[in-house]
């Protein structure tokens, strides 16, 4: 049969043996293996991270169009009577994982694809300069124009991902739909996103700086004040201390921090909606002075 397909008969004996399980060596299965749980722990953490953004623009939602605490009572709709919820941020957890789990996981796996190539291009740029003994000047600019392309690639991703997410939730659509909607709006309010993205990254770089090096110097002033006269601490047990205090407070300010910009991100999305949709009937006043939106014009009466 292979000779009548054209096939050579040694390379089909050569595939046919690489595939027997005993050609696998122990280590080939170690490394296949590795290779598999690392793309399953990356999935499951960007699966995780989307669960959250979701989560967060859900709550955006619901604040900005359904609570009837925080609506307008003029542009209150009366549909929304059974949704109101003391729990917003479980109720809108469970509507994630009820419906948008699969969405989650599809925009995960494009950041994980991404990321496994970045460490493959890596890995072969590594053998490459193995092979030739360091690697050329040119063999290294290459490697680093490539990575950085990768990198400003899954920045990218990321950042339509985040306005994906609140499209997901809002209209109920599918993630691919949620991205040409997050590239449209991106399209026709492209100095609007960049103020706000400017505004996070500014706000994130002091976050991320002051707060863990307040938090240090505290504990650090903190640690020495609570020794007793006679009893000195060792540099290293301090300094073990401070830096422990350091990055656990960095690590909480990188999450406060994203979930801000999500808020952001979703609060802008909200408005942009409710202007095109609606003429801006749900959004406040302060939110109408910071977009420069004009005032409604017309009524609540005749929405859906």
């Amino acid at each position: 049969m292979a000779v009548q397909l054209g096939f050579p008969v040694g390379l089909v004996t050569n595939i046919t043996s690489a595939l027997h399980v005993g050609a696998v060596s122990q280590t080939q299965e170690q490394f296949f293996l590795g290779c598999y749980a690392a793309v399953g722990f990356v999935w499951t953490y960007y699966t995780l991270s989307a669960i959250l953004l979701i989560t967060i623009s859900a709550n955006v939602f619901y604040f900005y169009f359904v609570d009837k605490d925080t609506v307008a009572a003029e542009a209150y709709d009366n549909q929304y009577d059974d949704n109101q919820t003391n729990w917003p941020v479980l109720v809108h957890l469970g509507y994630t994982l009820r419906f948008h789990v699969g969405t989650a996981a599809f925009g995960a796996l494009i950041l994980t694809i991404v990321t496994a190539f970045q460490v493959a291009t890596k890995a072969l740029f590594d053998s490459m300069k193995r092979a030739q003994g360091g690697g050329t000047q040119m063999l290294k600019v290459i490697e680093v124009c490539v990575q950085y392309c990768l990198w400003c690639f899954k920045k990218s991703i990321e950042f339509i991902n985040s306005y994906a997410y609140v499209y997901v939730f809002m209209e109920n659509v599918g993630f691919c739909t949620a991205c040409y909607k997050t590239f449209v709006m991106i399209k026709d309010n492209s100095v609007q996103i960049a103020i706000n993205k400017i505004v996070q990254m500014v706000i994130s770089l002091m976050q991320s700086c002051t707060t863990p090096l307040v938090c240090a110097f505290a504990s650090y002033y903190s640690f020495n004040f609570m020794q007793t006269e006679g009893q000195e601490a060792s540099s290293f047990s301090i300094l073990t201390v401070t830096g422990f205090v350091f990055v656990t407070s960095f690590l909480m300010t990188k999450a406060f921090v994203q979930v801000y910009s999500q808020v952001v991100q979703s609060l802008t999305v909200c408005v942009l909606h409710d202007v095109n949709e609606y003429d801006g009937r749900y959004t406040r006043e302060q939110l109408r002075k910071a977009f420069e939106l004009p005032k409604p014009t017309g009524s609540n009466k005749d929405l859906v």
